[in-house]
């Protein structure tokens, strides 16, 4: 017969003999006997001392005869064994035997690290398997219905927190497999998600076994709730796995294996680098060029610059200058959009279509670009939230044109055109232009076009608007031509 020994809940003795079914449990009579066994097998195979052990029983209110009392519980505990010699004297107090495999906390342990190595090795159907055993072995919370002088705290939450890595283990191997098990995890996802409210992992299980069941809608309701707790309580922000999760949702793509079958792989995509060329030999406005590096290098949240100015005083050029200057702190990519707001014979761009053009940019293909554009606009702000990514939005006709494209992460940084100062978007640093006076002027853009632009007669009596357009920079360039930009 071998006995085995529980305390993966209350403490239990276990029989596994011929003719008895496996854990089947012997009931060990009175509290002290219990306290007792606990007390040998948290230091199973140690001599565990004689006042240790008057401590785990009474605590600091020990009886006079708590010496006699200890001998008799030791006598009926070791009639309980069945085998005096587990429970052996020894000068310091007792030692009580503990074989290989007798201890459920051993076999839970040696589970544990199976598990962790298939987790670390991505063999998903051997973590499924070695967690589902492990957990089998659980009762209930350990030393459950045990006076706290027994002690055993760590002991306790080092076991618990180990099955908490299980669950998540086994519930992402589950996620990656698909099939009909995904619909199951719902629910029991869902009561975790209860029992441990400030456990994001089982969010971001939940909000995934959701949508991979398709309750797109639902999953999104577990991320806001989910959002405004640890907002509200804690004052952060989910943690990136939930945030690649919401993306996934918002997306409307299986990242890993979702109803049976498995996720299409993201292409890897390359970071954009779409600046256009910057304009060559631009001299001047040196002190203007370093506000706005400061003003888009400062911390806080997607610092964002407005340039604004009437057509063809060099908004656009001023930006692009910028913008290449500071592209090396942008590792994340570098997108330029036009958003037409002055553009002769074209109409300006949406708001929802200037999301969806920087959705693309991004590397999101046009089926998973959600066709409700709050929706499209969360999903931009969940791509460039983990990113140092460096917008210039150029040409812009108002501020409602130009909100719903501003990340929501503290690592991005805005720059937008106008002829507008764009007063309505809040937290903008703004650079209002002015032409250039007559005697800087000719050096602000020295390219080759730009020499001859200044060299052009004014006829006589031509107006005085025309002989103060020779004062814009770039003035024959098509970017500064006062008939073609604003």
């Amino acid at each position: 017969m071998t006995m085995r020994f529980g305390l993966l809940g209350p403490p239990v003795l276990f029989y596994d003999a011929q003719g008895v079914a496996r854990d089947t449990a012997r009931a060990i009579a009175g509290p002290k006997s219990r306290v007792l066994l606990t007390a040998l097998l948290l230091d199973a195979g140690r001599a565990v001392s004689v006042e240790s052990l008057k401590d785990a029983l009474w605590g600091e209110t020990a009886p006079v005869s708590a010496q006699a009392s200890l001998h008799n519980h030791i006598a009926r505990l070791r009639r309980l064994l069945d085998d005096p010699e587990r429970l052996r004297t020894v000068p310091s107090g007792y030692v009580l035997r503990i074989d290989e495999g007798e201890l459920d906390v051993h076999l839970f342990d040696a589970r544990v690290a199976e598990a962790r190595a298939a987790h670390t090795g991505r063999d998903r159907e051997r973590v499924v398997r070695v967690c589902t055993d492990a957990l089998a072995l659980w009762r209930g919370a350990p030393l459950a219905g045990l006076p706290p002088e027994v002690g055993g705290y760590a002991f306790a939450q080092r076991l618990c927190e180990a099955r908490l890595l299980l669950l998540e283990w086994r519930y992402d191997a589950e996620l990656a497999l698909g099939g009909p098990r995904l619909h199951e995890l719902v629910p029991e996802l869902a009561v975790l998600t209860g029992e441990y409210p400030l456990r994001e992992v089982f969010y971001r299980q939940l909000m995934l076994a959701l949508h991979r069941t398709g309750r797109q809608a639902e999953a999104l309701a577990v991320h806001r709730d989910l959002r405004t707790r640890l907002v509200g309580q804690l004052g952060v922000e989910p943690g990136p796995g939930v945030r690649e999760a919401h993306v996934e949702v918002l997306r409307g793509v299986t990242g890993g294996g979702g109803a049976g079958e498995p996720g299409e792989p993201d292409r890897p995509v390359p970071a954009p680098a779409q600046l256009p060329p910057s304009p060559t030999h631009f001299i001047g406005r040196a002190a203007l060029c370093a506000s706005l590096r400061r003003a888009l290098t400062a911390p806080g949240p997607h610092p964002t610059a407005v340039i604004s100015g009437m057509a063809g005083v060099g908004k656009s050029a001023l930006a692009l200058h910028v913008a290449h200057q500071l592209a090396e702190r942008f590792p994340d990519g570098q997108i330029h959009l036009d958003l037409h707001g002055a553009t002769p014979g074209m109409t300006p761009l949406t708001a929802a279509q200037a999301v969806t053009a920087l959705l693309r940019d991004l590397g999101t293909e046009p089926r998973r670009i959600p066709e409700q554009p709050d929706a499209a606009a969360a999903l931009l702000r969940s791509l460039l939230a983990p990113t140092r990514t460096l917008l210039v939005l150029d040409d812009a006709a108002s501020a409602a044109q130009v909100r719903p494209l501003l990340p929501g992460g503290a690592g991005c940084g805005v720059i937008v055109t106008s002829r507008s100062p764009l007063t309505a978007l809040d937290g903008a640093a703004r650079f209002p232009l002015a032409p250039l006076s007559a005697r800087r002027a000719p050096n602000s853009c020295a390219g080759p076009r730009a020499a001859t632009a200044w060299t052009v007669r004014t006829p006589p009596g031509s107006s005085s608007s025309s002989r103060a357009g020779s004062r814009w920079p770039c003035a024959s360039s098509p970017r500064g031509s006062p008939h073609a930009r604003p």
